[in-house]
């Protein structure tokens, strides 16, 4: 994913430093071989980026979700079902989400960081789970996107809405939850989402 380049062949300055280190843990996960699956137990390891809140900073502000605001879609995909009744299924809405694996890390650093591995200097291109301005980064990322790409105008009251004539978007971090027209969905939405961004789930 390009997250790290040596710091050698890096031809800008970088700009600051940071610590990090090798988290790992072990999750109970589906394991597919051969067309056999099984369940066991299996290892993850991720770069995580040491930065501590010692001092008060206004860019790490990221839209937030609250319970009134998650009920809004499934109410309105309700109506929509109920709008739609007896018409064909070219008409159907969907009420779908999505989950956009390893979020932060498709997310260009603003200012590229240098840090220290095993002796060997590296730039951190993108940003670290563990960075404080990450989840603030990730929003107006995926926000340039859909505005950009897909013409979504965002709500001003909750700014983790957006909106087309085809459907409308709630943001909750890295997960996506869509309701509208499911041919919008499947052939524009879904589509463009695959095209930009890795390992993105359909859940």
């Amino acid at each position: 994913m390009k997250v790290l380049v040596k710091a050698s062949e890096f031809k800008e300055e970088a700009k600051g430093q940071l610590t990090t280190k090798m988290v790992r843990d072990w999750r109970r996960k589906l394991y597919v071989c051969e067309g056999q699956s099984r369940e066991r137990w299996m290892r993850r390891s991720r770069l995580v980026a040491r930065e501590f809140a010692v001092d008060k900073r206004d860019d790490t502000y990221s839209p937030a979700t609250g319970a009134h605001t998650s009920n809004l879609l499934p109410v309105l995909f309700l109506q929509k079902e109920a709008e739609i009744e007896g018409m064909s299924a070219k008409y159907a809405p969907v009420l779908c989400s999505l989950d956009i694996k390893d979020a932060f890390l498709q997310v260009p650093q603003k200012d590229p960081i240098q840090v220290d591995l095993h002796g060997v200097s590296y730039v951190i291109l993108k940003n670290l789970p563990g960075q404080r301005q990450g989840a603030r980064e990730w929003y107006w990322h995926f926000r340039q996107f859909l505005t950009d790409e897909l013409g979504f105008s965002w709500c001003d009251i909750h700014p983790c809405l957006a909106k087309t004539p085809e459907g409308i978007v709630l943001l909750h971090v890295d997960d996506v939850l869509f309701c509208g027209s499911g041919e919008y969905f499947h052939k524009v939405f879904w589509k463009s989402a695959k095209s930009v961004f890795q390992r993105v789930m359909l859940c």
